[in-house]
C-alpha cells in the first residue's frame, strides 16, 4: 500500500492526484476499463458509531469522485461533501482495479479536516 496523509480544508473544493504508473514504474498506466473506490472511517465517540465519506470512479449519490485520466488518481472532495462531516482525524483508502476486475493497488493513510481553512468567497 501507497500512504499518503492528506488534510482536506473543511467546506471547499478539493483534490489530490497521484501519478499512475505501469509495471516498470516508469511508463505513465493506461487506465482505459479500470475503476476506482474509496473510503474514509473515523469512529464518532458520542454516537458510538462509524462515520463514512465513500468516493468511486462512478460515483453514486452522496458519493464522491475518483477520477482516473491522464495517467493518475484524483480525489476530489466537494465543498458540499466535507461540510457535513463533524469528524477531525480518520483514516481512508482508495483501491483501484484493473480490468479483469482485481484489485491491482492501494492508496491509504490519515485523513485530517482542517476546519481553519476557509474557502475564499469572490
Amino acid at each position: 500500500m501507497h500512504l499518503t496523509n492528506l488534510v482536506v480544508p473543511a467546506s471547499s473544493d478539493w483534490g489530490y492526484s497521484w501519478p499512475l504508473l505501469g509495471e516498470d514504474g516508469v511508463t505513465p498506466l493506461d487506465t482505459d476499463g479500470w475503476s476506482a473506490s474509496g473510503l474514509a472511517t473515523t469512529w464518532d465517540p458520542e454516537t458510538g458509531s462509524v462515520i463514512q465519506a465513500r468516493w468511486s470512479s462512478t460515483p453514486a449519490t452522496g458519493e464522491g469522485l475518483l477520477d482516473l485520466g491522464d495517467s493518475a488518481l484524483t480525489l476530489f472532495v466537494a465543498s458540499e461533501m466535507s461540510a457535513d462531516w463533524r469528524w477531525v482525524l480518520g483514516q481512508y483508502e482508495l483501491s483501484l482495479v484493473d480490468p479483469s476486475g482485481r484489485v491491482d493497488r492501494t492508496i491509504g493513510g490519515r485523513m485530517t479536516v482542517d476546519r481553519s481553512i476557509s474557502p475564499v468567497v469572490a
